[in-house]
């Protein structure tokens, strides 16, 4: 049997092979309000918009991968009137985009495809439901939702994690205001965010709880919206309309037990046990200049930034 070094190497060596063999030559994004649109029309939009991006005609493209809510790929490639060599579909949350990025880079690279679409339309509405049907399909939800005790989403899970945190390790909510600051000041710089104004620690704090400890600005607006990310091979890459964006590493998503998509080890919901975690350097979240609790706690941790 390996033991974990032996498996770390392994995957390091496989990891090393497929470095910069794989590239992003094109994509497509649309976010806002599209009343008149449905999911499926957002993610065809985005796909055309890569697809020229990329200066690639759809026939280029082999390989789609759908992150889909409400349409299945073979709906998609009907809708585009295409078809293709290799398939996938995976969930429309935001951790599934890296580890879809990645069976896209190992399609490509192991000759699955010559060319592989990442594709992904949706609705506000679809979501933050009761009769959510991803919430039904996974025993009413993966991270300890339950329409039952007035659980709707994943904010449910995380505010969970982040009480509990909070408990072992100290601080509070307002530990997680400079988080929220620094995502709406880097979002004021790309042109299709949906906020654009400025927003201060103030602004947070008196925001409203969606549930303690994390506010309204803790999380993720929801919006119309779709996205598409053409992945092909670095030499074939070369010969694309803009320069391309090599691939140069990959990380797996960490699972298990004791794990919670939103937080650190030992966080877990629904499955943990009890897990005597202390936290490293590089655990922890610290601005002295913007938190008040910083000066009298060692142990303040941030919320990861996927929340």
């Amino acid at each position: 049997m390996r033991g974990p070094v032996a498996e770390e190497k392994c995957m390091t060596e496989v990891a090393q092979a497929l470095r910069d063999k794989t590239a992003i030559v094109g994509v497509g994004l649309k976010m806002g309000k599209y009343p008149d649109s449905t999911a499926l029309e957002l993610a065809t939009q985005c796909y055309q918009e890569a697809l020229d991006d990329a200066g690639l005609k759809r026939g280029d493209v082999d390989g789609i991968i759908q992150l889909a809510y409400g349409y299945d790929y073979d709906r998609f490639l009907e809708a585009v009137g295409t078809d293709v060599r290799y398939a996938y579909q995976g969930w429309s949350h935001g951790r599934f985009i890296a580890p879809m990025l990645q069976h896209a880079a190992m399609a490509v690279a192991n000759g699955m495809a010559k060319a592989v679409a990442i594709v992904h339309g949706r609705r506000r509405k679809a979501y933050g439901q009761t009769a959510d049907t991803e919430m039904w399909r996974q025993g009413l939800g993966p991270h300890g939702e339950s329409p039952a005790y007035g659980a709707m989403g994943p904010v449910f899970g995380a505010a969970i994690a982040a009480q509990r945190y909070f408990h072992m390790y100290g601080g509070g909510s307002e530990d997680l205001a400079p988080i929220a600051v620094a995502f709406r000041k880097h979002a004021r710089l790309h042109p299709h965010a949906m906020r654009r104004d400025p927003m201060t620690i103030e602004d947070y704090l008196k925001s409203r709880w969606i549930m303690e400890p994390l506010r309204l600005f803790d999380c993720c607006q929801n919006n119309d919206g779709g996205a598409c990310i053409i992945i092909t091979s670095a030499e074939r890459a070369k010969d694309c309309k803009k320069p391309p964006v090599y691939i140069s590493g990959m990380q797996g998503v960490h699972a298990g037990r004791q794990f919670h998509n939103l937080t650190l080890p030992g966080l877990g919901v629904a499955q943990q046990e009890v897990y005597k975690y202390k936290p490293t350097k590089e655990d922890l979240y610290a601005d002295r200049k913007s938190t008040r609790l910083n000066s009298s706690h060692t142990d303040i941790s941030r919320m990861p930034s996927s929340a």
